[in-house]
């Protein structure tokens, strides 16, 4: 076995070889990036192209995406009551990008990646044959920095509070500081809510007005 290190000239080298706008190119004519939204649910598809290698993607991804068609196989059978229902899996997605629109940057609407529904997909789409009641509990999700995990769930805790057929449902929040966890609150969920408008009850505007009132004439403080 020889061992190699790279020098500085083959690291600079492979760093100009690489061009970031070819290889958009090739991922959107590859579907796997989207300049549009797309009208159908795109969990099942993204989880074939992970399996089938044409998206590359972390082990632990690609054993999420062996899960979901092995378990597309067994669906509803006696040993696995569970079924995927894609409209379920898809109207938060449809919502998202249909309600809310980006609070930074030049952008006039939100197209949910193909990774993103694999994963409201999977959270939202696998529910019991007979109670309806959603397969998985929690959804413990790691993302790089500025890929838009705060677009994401604010437009999912807007989903929950309005959408998602649940009387006075809860949202929480969490994060190691509350203005930490005030972020999403006040860059994301405020910013929309205001141009969803009417679309949202009065009493959750209400409730999401005192909230953010109680949030401001409060200390900030690390939780526990």
């Amino acid at each position: 076995m020889t061992a190699t290190t790279s020098t500085p000239s083959k690291i600079k080298k492979a760093t100009q070889s690489f061009s970031f706008i070819a290889w958009k190119k090739e991922q959107i004519k590859k579907g796997a990036i989207l300049t549009d939204s797309s009208d159908r649910l795109l969990t099942t598809w993204y989880a074939e192209q992970v399996v089938k290698g044409n998206i590359l993607e972390s082990e632990k991804n690609i054993l999420s995406a062996k899960r979901h068609l092995k378990d597309l196989k067994r669906q509803g059978t006696e040993d696995f009551p569970w079924v995927f229902v894609e409209d379920d899996g898809h109207r938060p997605v449809r919502f998202i990008e249909k309600y809310c629109k980006p609070s930074k940057g030049d952008f006039d609407k939100l197209v949910i990646q193909p990774w993103q529904h694999f994963i409201v997909g999977s959270l939202y789409g696998w529910v019991h044959k007979d109670t309806g009641v959603r397969r998985f509990r929690e959804g413990l999700i790691f993302i790089g920095r500025k890929n838009g995990k705060s677009t994401l769930v604010s437009g999912l805790s807007l989903y929950s509070v309005s959408k998602d057929g649940e009387n006075g449902a809860d949202v929480y929040l969490l994060a190691n500081t509350k203005q930490q966890a005030g972020i999403i609150f006040d860059e994301a969920i405020l910013r929309e809510q205001m141009r969803l408008g009417a679309r949202l009850s009065m009493n959750v505007l209400f409730t999401i007005w005192l909230n953010w009132i109680m949030k401001k004439n409060s200390k900030s403080r690390r939780c526990g």
